[in-house]
Parts: structure tokens; sequence; C-alpha cells
């Protein structure tokens, strides 16, 4: 079966350009209307991606929008052209059908992710089932339903690109054909292969929207308010329209449907026909697809039990639980102090001295830091010689890049850390040189003088690397790194949660015509970012209240009035978006010191008082760190009793030294302060569960460290009931000679702070410095009427000149309550009220006080202590005995704070 025959003009093939226009330059204008249409539909398309800019920060999500909506666009520019060059119709048709092809597998995957990604959609339609009957077909009515999983979503998809698939083939194989006069367009008769061509399409056609209705209907319930409908019908009608108009005029010009009237033969008047009402078509789809697709999507439903926010429109709070303490993240490289622990402040808000490394042959454009990494995190592909030197692993653009939040050593070992200087100028720079010294880096001067560096001299060139100021935050580089669809460990940033859109902190807030409308900062993303929300998109009911509570604060202490005003000032904004970022380095802080912790209890860290944030220089310790020139001896031996409370063998540890056991069944100690506590060791005999190993399993409490108001500084108070004489922290630090205390101490009254703790026990040799290392006991705060008393301590090493210090209650303590010891002054006799130590006082002290403040005693004050404490009062006791009332009398004055000569001149008035 034939086309009708020619009534054309031109002749029955299609004509050129020039003789088209010859022929209709009377009725042009008709022309021009799809012309018009055309530019209106790529106007209205480049007004949408200015739109989708704007308010979708968010990189996949835009894409895919601005993918769908440029179908329409596409399709009309290909009809203008197709009608004004007749001649490249079959070529603009298939560009227009494959963009379309393609199209479709698009929109499964801009619903793919609305549900956060293909593994969180699986995890919402685990267990639902489809129909596979396709409507208005019932056909298939009979058939299973098809359960949803990873393979039969795998079909659908598959069944929707295999149209684009098929289109690409037949349209070469119909250019081969067409090439050898073996082709005709619009011949319908069986043996012109145009005939199979367009049966195979339409199969085709219809396996794909057959793929995608299923896909639809396997959807549409989980997504509730998302308009779906609405979007699969912009999307499908321009599949149905494309498929069903071109075989219908086709048959319509075979069967001689089409009049055959010049100028133009019955093919060019069935191809005008179908090009120019595709360009009225898509022009009002379009306006209707720019209504649709506008919308703002809701959040999924809670039942769904998500957990990370899925993309656009649903704004989840992750928080952190307050069951359990979650790390942020893992620091691959244990570096400094053997803690593992990284700097939170490095890489945060303040980033002007941070510092990054480049590759930049590989990735110039790209500022990542590079992590040096010890030999058995990662396999090298240099090592030097018996030094332990390694050299950087590089970096390609597919591989996971190694972010650390701190700044690079690049020679190292397992000792110390050495750096080879290059005499780089950015390697001079006073921040460098600053952080060497505070962590203790040794610098060798360039040529290397050490035989073992010899071998890397040039170790700069070899490497092809240098350091470089970098400005780039956290945020910033979580921001490249899903704009460039990079994955990254270090950044918590994978194929999961790459397309993930959460709320990170709340910035501002406005009304505007009854809406209440907010600042969002992005998680992952710059402040550049930002973007203002409507109150109903926001999930994020915790966020939402500690930002409330955070202005009306800020509001009283402005004395402003404390409802909600239309637009917050600038100033009140500012400190809501830096106590934001606060409570992030606290939470960082939190994992950390959690992450580092090897107690039971755990560590809180709060501040609503002000904007302090983590401590700079001080690492978290759970034992001493040991100086240099000091050594702690182990025990050789232990205790052999199965049962060292009910049934000890010798008097066990303690009977060993000739003193009882301190504790009770119960862990409470029963002995007075003043007498030491031996507790089992690890050469013993017993159990973990022994009642007398107490204060080396650590703390058994949970602890929070909170920004106090009076001025204070930090302090510790009790999440839990704790019972009097109950064990609840040890102090700890760095344990250094007295010469060096001495040193020490002068540099820190300078700075108004001290944290020097005497271990005189029996003599006056360490003493244990936590100003920079130490436990949570560094923030405890002194009292006159403390809860906490100390204890002299002995386990693993019984050198009576280095004790542990332990700290026990000494009655009931509620939760919430601050636990405080007494840091044991000493003031000047300024005058009366001198002598009584003020109950404020923290460790940071006042500068405005008259107490002078020296170091923190641990005596427990025996008779031998007195005796070398002061030379009047040695001479009393070496001429008569003190008794129990008059050694009680001593401890009691010097906890009010009275020195030892002022005891001694009493002692001599008699009434000792």
């Amino acid at each position: 079966m034939r086309r009708g025959g020619n009534c054309s003009w031109l002749g029955a093939e299609i004509p050129l350009s020039w003789e088209f226009f010859s022929v209709i330059k009377d009725e042009l204008w008709l022309f021009l209307i799809p012309a018009g249409f055309a530019v209106i539909m790529l106007a209205l398309f480049l007004e949408e991606v200015g739109f989708f800019l704007r308010h979708v920060p968010y990189s996949r999500r835009r894409c895919l929008y601005l993918w769908i909506l440029g179908m329409y666009p596409v399709f009309g520019l290909t009809s203008i052209i197709a009608l004004y060059v007749p001649r490249s119709s079959s070529l603009c048709n298939f560009i227009a059908s494959l963009y379309h092809s393609i199209t479709l597998l698009k929109f499964m995957g801009l619903i793919t992710d609305f549900f956060g990604g293909k593994a969180r959609m699986l995890e919402i339609l685990a267990g639902e089932q489809v129909s596979p009957d396709p409507f208005p077909c019932c056909c298939c009515c009979c058939l299973p339903m098809i359960a949803i999983n990873r393979t039969s979503l795998g079909w659908m998809m598959a069944a929707v690109l295999q149209l684009s698939v098929v289109r690409t083939i037949l349209f070469f194989v119909t250019l081969v054909l067409w090439t050898d006069e073996q082709y005709d367009y619009g011949d319908m008769d069986s043996a012109n292969p145009n005939m199979y061509m367009n049966a195979i399409i339409g199969v085709s056609t219809f396996l794909s929207f057959y793929g995608h209705l299923l896909f639809y209907k396997a959807t549409k319930k989980a997504l509730p308010g998302y308009g779906l409908r609405a979007k699969f019908v912009c999307i499908i009608v321009v599949l149905v329209l494309c498929g069903l108009q071109s075989g219908i005029l086709e048959t319509m010009e075979a069967l001689e449907v089409v009049p055959c009237t010049p100028p133009f033969s019955v093919l060019m008047r069935s191809q005008l026909i179908y090009h120019y009402s595709v360009i009225v078509e898509m022009f009002c789809i379009c306006l209707f697809a720019r209504h649709t697709f506008r919308k703002v999507e809701p959040s999924l439903e809670e039942g769904f039990g998500l957990e990370e926010r899925p993309p656009r429109g649903m704004l989840v709070e992750k928080a952190v639980q307050t069951e359990d303490v979650v790390p942020l993240r893992e620091n691959p490289w244990p570096g400094w102090g053997g803690t593992g622990v990284s700097n939170p402040d490095c890489n945060s808000d303040s980033s002007e001295d941070s510092l990054c490394k480049i590759e930049h042959a590989a990735l110039d454009r790209f500022p990542f830091p590079l992590q040096p990494r010890r030999q058995e995190t990662v396999r090298p592909e240099n090592v030097t010689d018996e030094s332990g030197i390694l050299e950087m692993p590089k970096l390609t653009v597919n591989a996971d890049i190694n972010v650390v939040e701190t700044r690079d050593v690049t020679v190292f070992g397992e000792g110390p850390f050495l750096f080879q200087h290059d005499n780089a100028p950015m390697h001079k720079v006073r921040s460098i040189q600053k952080w060497f010294v505070e962590i203790g880096v040794e610098e060798l001067d360039w040529p290397a003088q050490s035989p073992d560096l010899n071998p890397i001299e040039h170790l700069w060139d070899e490497l092809e690397r240098q350091l470089i100021s970098c400005k780039l935050s956290l945020d910033d580089l979580q921001a490249v790194c899903r704009q460039e669809r990079l994955h990254c460990k270090e950044l918590q940033v994978n194929k999961h949660n790459i397309d993930d859109y959460e709320v990170e902190y709340l910035c501002d807030y406005k009304k505007s015509k009854e809406q209440e409308l907010y600042l969002v900062k992005w998680k992952g993303y710059p402040e550049s970012a930002n973007t203002w929300e409507p109150r109903k998109n926001l999930k994020c009911k915790k966020l939402m209240t500690q930002f409330h509570e955070d202005m009306e604060r800020e509001m009283r202490r402005q004395k402003r009035r404390t409802t909600c005003p239309k637009r917050l000032d600038k100033d009140v904004a500012w400190i809501l978006v830096q106590k934001a970022k606060l409570r992030q380095r606290l939470q960082r802080w939190e994992a950390d010191l959690n992450k580092t912790r090897n107690h039971p209890g755990r560590i809180f860290v709060l501040n609503e008082v002000d904007l302090d944030g983590p401590p700079r220089d001080f690492t978290y310790i759970n034992t001493y760190k040991v100086g240099e020139g000091i050594v702690l001896n182990e025990m050789a031996v232990g205790c052999e009793c199965k049962d060292c409370f009910s049934d000890p063998v010798g008097g066990c540890c303690p009977g060993a030294s000739l003193h009882r056991l301190a504790y009770t069944d119960k862990g409470q100690v029963r002995v007075r302060a003043g007498e030491p506590i031996y507790e089992c060791n690890t050469r013993c005999s017993c159990g973990p569960d022994c009642p007398n190993r107490v204060v080396q399993k650590g703390i058994p409490f949970d602890l929070c460290i909170f920004k106090t108001e009076n001025g204070r500084g930090w302090g510790v108070r009790a999440l839990q009931h704790i019972k009097k004489n109950t064990f609840v922290m040890e102090y700890v630090g760095e344990i250094i000679t007295s010469d060096e205390a001495e040193k020490r101490g002068h540099l820190y009254d300078r700075q108004g702070a001290t944290y020097l703790f005497d271990l005189d026990y029996v003599e006056d040799v360490y003493t244990v410095d936590a100003a920079h290392h130490g436990n949570i006991s560094h923030f405890v705060n002194h009292s006159c009427n403390p809860n906490l008393q100390v204890y002299n301590v002995f386990i693993d090493n019984l050198d009576e000149r280095l004790p542990r210090i332990a700290l026990f209650s000494t009655r009931p303590i509620r939760a919430g309550e601050e636990l405080t010891f007494d840091y044991k002054m000493q003031v000047d006799p300024v005058d009366a009220e001198s002598t009584r130590m003020d109950s404020n006082f923290s460790l940071v002290g006042l500068p405005s006080s008259p107490k002078k403040r020296i170091r923190v005693e641990c005596r427990h004050l025996s008779t031998e202590a007195i005796n070398q404490s002061d030379s009047k009062l040695s001479t009393m006791a070496k001429t008569k005995e003190l008794s129990k009332d008059v050694r009680d009398k001593i401890v009691d004055l010097h906890k009010a704070g009275m020195g030892y000569k002022t005891i001694a001149k009493q002692l001599g008035t008699g009434w000792g």
C-alpha cells in the first residue's frame, strides 16, 4: 500500500528551503506563529534555569529538573527547524525522540531522588506490590502482582532505557537503507522496511510506556503530595503524542486521507501538519509543566522512620542522641600524644591558619588536604630505609580524598615528629612556626644534617607538593565534593548521602504576609547557598526550638521585647549564628572526648552562657603522661586472693603494705582522708570485678562540662546521683619534676592560671601539670565547702613519691550538682577576712582578688609530712609526739588557708 499520488508543484520529493519559502511567501505569517511559540518556550526555559539556580542549591536535583523541563524547547526548536528546513525532518525527529527517551529515564531518577537515593527507596518500598495490568488494557489482570525489589525496579528502568537504544539503532539503519535507495519514508508497502521499523518503534514505545507506568504506580503511594500524577502526565503525554501522531499521519497519508492539493505533496503536507501541531502542543504542555515542577515537595511521612534527610523539602534534623554519644569521625592518623583525636578547631569556622596540601598534577582545582599515613594504615609505593619515613600517597580524581583537620607534617617516624625544612616562604610564616612549637615538632635545617634524612634531601621536589594557604572550611570542602560528585570518607560524603539535603542550623528569622520564614544553612554547602524557607517546610523541631530559645534569651539580654519580631536585628542574628556554630564545635569536641575516653562514664559539653569554645591547647588523656626523665616502675608481684574482700590472703595488696582494705563490698571508701589506698594490680590473681579495683576502672558516672554563669569559667556537674564515699574521678596530667614545675609556675602565674598539683605525700619531688594534658578533672572548680575529697592511690606503681590522685564524694551528690574540691589555696594575711577561702574561686582565678595563688598541694598531713613542711614545726614535732587532736587541728587550719608558719606559731602558744 503506497502513499497517494503527487499533486505538488514542486514534485514528489521534499522541497528545499528556498523552494518552500518561495511558495509560502504570501502565507508566511502562518509559519511565524509556531516560531513565536518556540522562542517563548526557550525564554521560559532560560527563566526556569535562573529560578532553579537560585532556589535549589542541590546540584543533582537541579540538573534533573532542568533536563526534564528542557524537553519542551527541544521539541519546539527541532520542529521549527524541520518546518523551515523540510529535508532535515528525519534528523530533527531523531534528536527530539532521543532526548525524550533519555528524559523518561531522568524522570525515574528524579522520583528516586525524592526518596533520598535508590537504597532508601528500596528500604521504603520493601514489601510493596504493584499490579501488572497497564491501564486501559486489562489483558494482564490475571497475572500475579509484581513485588517491588531491586530486580523489578531494574527491569522497569531497562524497559524505559531500551527506547532510546532502539531509536538510535533504527535511525542509523534508516540512513544506510535510504542511501542505498531501499527505504522510502511514508511507504507502507510490505516490501518497504519502513513498515517494519514503525512496528518495532511502536512496540518499543509501548514497552517504555509500560515500564514507566509500573514505576509510577509503585512509587505514587509512598510520595503523597509530591504531585507525581501531574509530573507523570507531563512526561507521558509527550510520549503518546509523538508516538501516535506520527503513526496516524503516516497511515492517513498511505490511505490518501490527507488531501493531495497544491502546492505541496501529501508527504510534505503530513510533515507540516505534524511539526506544526507538535509546536503548539509542546507550548501548552510547557506552561503546565512550568507550574507543576515549581511546587515545593513536602516531607516524607514520619512513618517511614527516615534518619537522614532525603532531598529537597524533606528537612530533618540529625541530632546527637543523649543516650548514645556518636563520634563524628575517626581520625585515621593517631598522631600527637597517642590520643588519636583530631583537633576540632582546625578547618572549622575560623580557618585563617588552616593549611592543606595540593596535588598540582592531578587536582590543581581541588584544594583538598592530603593525609600523611603510617605504614600500618597505607602501603606507600616508596619507603626509605629503616628511618621510617614514608612518601605521601598520590591522589587521583577517582580516589577517595583523605581530608584531615590538622596541618600536615611531611616527614615523620614512630617517635617525635621531624620537619625537614625546605626554606619555602610559606613554611616560615609565624602561624606555622607557632604550630610546630605547640605540637613539639623538631625542625631540621636545610640541607639535612641528619644521616637518616640524606636520602630525601630534595623531599619536596620528589613528592611534587607544596604547602599553600587554604581558606576552605569543612562545609566548603563538602560542597565541592557534592558538586563534583566525589566521595570522601573523612568528610562523610559517600554514594548514599552525596545527594542528601540537610539543615545544619538556622541563621535568621522574619515574618512576611503572615508567613514565618527562616534563613537555612544547608549542611555541606557554603553560607552563600543559604535560602529562606517557610516554617511548614522545616521538620527539624529540635533546631527550631533551640533557635527560638537562643533568640528569646538574646533579646532579653539586650532588653528588647521578647515576642517574635517581623525581622531580627543584624546583631541578634549574628549572635544566633555564632551560637549555632559554637554548639557544633562543642558537639565535635564532645564526640572527640568520648572517642578518647576509656572509662564507662560519658562526657557531655554545654555552654549556654557565652561564645567561648573548646580550649585550644588541651589534650584529653586517661592516665598520667610521664615527663622526661621520670620512670613509673611496674609491680613485680600481686596477691593470690580468690576473694579479696571475704578471704584475703596475707591481707591482700593493702596488707602487704601494712594497711587495711580501703573499700566496702559496694566499692565505697571507708578509710579516712589521709590514709593511702592500695588497689589490686595487673599481677594479682583476682578478676576485674574484685571489690579492691575501683579507681582503675575509670570514671563510672556521666558528667557534664558546662560554662558557669558567675565568671568561674568551665565547671563540671554530675548527671547522675552519686552516693557518699564513692569514687568520682582521677586527677591526671603530665608528671614533671618539682624543678620543672617551678619554671612552669612562673609562666602560669603571668598567664593568670595554674593547674600544678604537688605529689608530696612523702616528699615534694614530682608535680602533676594538668594545664595542657588532663582529663575532666581539669575543669573542676574550687570550693571551701567541697563535695569531693582527695585520696592517694597506689595500683601498679608503689613508689610513694608518685601516687595516683583520686577524688571521692564526701556526701551524697544530686544529679545536676556541680562537683568541686578544695584547691588548698594559701593566701597572704591581707586582713582578717583573707584567711577564709572564697568559695567561688576557680582555678582560672580572679584578677582583682588579693589572694596569692600557689600550687595545689596533695598533703594529707602525716607526721612525716608535717615535720618536713616547716622548720619550727619540725623542731616541735621532734621534741614531742603530736597527738591525733593536734594533727586534726592542723588539717583544719591548713584547709582554711592558714600557712604552716602561722600554724607553728599557734602551736607554740601552748594549745598544742
